[in-house]
């Protein structure tokens, strides 16, 4: 993000308004344009803590502040009222690391200039000029805070148990000190807890508890059906579908997880592909397109491609324009197998699709 466009003088380094004919401090004529810029991320790491959360400021490569959370106050009324955070326990997670090569530094290098306009801008980018709590903001005459630090707080304020704040539970409640104690595997190179699937998987646990932590539950779990199995049921749901004998399949060929329908219709027959694909994750691209493929090859006038995962935009994309492909996701065909023929399923998934809800896998 760049805060400003100015003039930097190579003699005393001092900065002026670019279109000035020589350095407002030293009268020199050896100025060169040059960017305020601020750059880096903001994000949420697996676990809280009572000290180890915050922002790491570096200037030209140079560590200046380590895990700071200034950025977590605001002014109000001459007292710096804590933002961040707020929410039981009071313990934090928030992180990141800001690059602002061109705010003055202390001769030490230990503190920035905190009274400079520079570093003024860099708070301004980062968190906005008012309080992160919309409510606060809103009392106090501000607009709408929608800076990085704020919509990041806005999501991650509270520490609920689940896949909405990313916590891990056990259906019951939150298990911060799991969390914490993978953290410290984590730190200390194991393997397991290197990427984050124990933090989500228990996070999802937390939502969409297992037989062992509830009640028994009888239901079909359509993600880890045998995919024979899983072909059949989609067999019979679309069977169901189009009971009519004069609208049904006349003719079934091919087994597995692609199976070409025929369709009456006189006086010639509709050739249909019906093809079923477990899955616990998005369904690539390129299985939409080998679908359009085998259409094309048996000369079939509609395809219907079910999964158990979900699909992307740009299979969506595809589906709508060829105006003949279905795409079937996990949570329609649970829907589907309710309403025609009875079945209750769930579908037990890594990760909640976007734009899906949890009662959706349950």
């Amino acid at each position: 993000m760049v805060l400003a466009t100015l003039y930097r003088c190579q003699d005393c380094w001092h900065a002026s308004p670019l279109g000035s004919p020589s350095c407002l401090q030293c009268q020199g004529t050896r100025l060169e344009q040059t960017e305020h810029r601020v750059w880096g991320w903001l994000g949420v790491q697996r676990y809280l803590h009572q000290r180890d959360y915050g922002i790491d400021f570096y200037r030209s490569g140079r560590k200046i502040l380590t895990r700071d959370k200034r950025l977590f106050y605001f002014a109000e009324d001459s007292e710096d009222v804590l933002e961040y955070p707020v929410d039981p326990p009071a313990k934090g997670r928030l992180v990141g690391e800001i690059h602002c090569d061109h705010v003055p530094v202390n001769f030490t290098y230990t503190a920035f200039d905190y009274n400079s306009p520079e570093w003024r801008g860099v708070v301004h980018a980062i968190r906005g000029p008012g309080p992160l709590a919309p409510l606060r903001a809103q009392k106090l005459g501000f607009a709408p805070n929608t800076s990085p630090l704020a919509t990041l707080v806005g999501a991650f304020r509270r520490n609920d148990p689940g896949l909405r704040c990313l916590i891990p539970g056990d259906g019951v409640r939150a298990l911060h000190e799991d969390a914490a104690t993978w953290a410290e595997r984590f730190h200390k190179g194991d393997p397991a807890y290197q990427s984050d699937e124990a933090w989500y998987d228990a996070a999802l646990r937390h939502d969409t508890p297992t037989p062992a932590t509830t009640v028994v539950d009888d239901r079909i779990d359509l993600a880890h059906l045998d995919p024979e199995d899983l072909s059949d049921l989609v067999h019979r749901l679309y069977m169901n579908l189009h009971d009519d004998p004069a609208e049904g399949p006349r003719e079934l060929i091919g087994t597995g997880a692609a199976t070409t329908v025929f369709r009456e219709r006189h006086p010639s027959g509709e050739r249909w592909v019906l093809q079923t694909r477990r899955s616990q994750h998005v369904v690539p691209l390129e299985t939409v397109h080998a679908l359009a493929g085998q259409m094309l090859d048996v000369q079939a006038v509609r395809g219907i491609l079910v999964t158990t995962g979900w699909f992307g935009a740009s299979s969506r994309a595809f589906a709508a324009r060829s105006g003949c492909i279905d795409l079937v996701d996990g949570r329609a065909l649970k829907s589907l197998l309710h309403e025609h023929l009875g079945i209750e399923a769930r579908l037990r998934l890594k990760r909640l699709p976007p734009e899906w809800d949890v009662g959706d896998l349950a």
